[in-house]
């Protein structure tokens, strides 16, 4: 089977998600958000109840403190997301460099040879730990944050994209 594509910046994107999702064993976005919120929640509840109660032991709780003590902190959290945005968007590579370039994928039974402008690889099944798929993409996982990405526009339709799939699977 030969197989044609170039993924796309957004694709990459969501492969990173994916990979550290699945690296920190993490199974669900949304069970994971949830057990975050529960356990914020919590904690408000807990910080609300001291200061009820330490307000009630001639502590007066003041507005203006408590805004200035906090104004510090949601500035380093506001510098902090932006950097981590800024970080993300210059590690995403470059399209039409070497991740994101138009890539040819030939399977067969010793193993998938890949070649793209920049390089030609060959890689044994032995090398392929698992296959997953995320959405409308395939991921040939050959390290636990390292893989290759084949979408779906790689497929004239589903069937073709099944028989991938199956096809990869019968040798991992």
């Amino acid at each position: 089977m030969l197989i044609t594509f170039q993924p796309n910046q957004e694709e990459y994107k969501e492969f990173t998600k994916f990979a550290l999702r699945r690296a920190s064993g993490i199974k669900s976005k949304k069970k994971s958000f949830l057990t975050n919120f529960i356990i914020w929640f919590l904690v408000a509840i807990v910080f609300m109840f001291v200061f009820q109660a330490l307000s009630k032991k001639n502590f007066n709780f003041d507005m203006p403190t408590a805004i200035v003590v906090l104004l510090p902190l949601l500035v380093g959290a506001g510098i902090y997301f932006y950097e981590m945005s800024k970080l993300q968007k210059n590690t995403l590579p470059k399209v039409d460099g070497f991740l994101l370039t138009e890539s040819t994928l030939e399977i067969k039974e010793d193993g998938i040879h890949a070649s793209n402008k920049y390089a030609k690889s060959f890689f044994k099944w032995e090398a392929i730990e698992s296959v997953s798929q995320n959405g409308n993409v395939h991921y040939l996982f050959l390290d636990n944050v390292y893989a290759i990405i084949v979408p779906n526009s790689a497929f004239a339709n589903a069937n073709e994209a099944d028989e991938f799939r199956g096809l990869i699977e019968k040798y991992v």
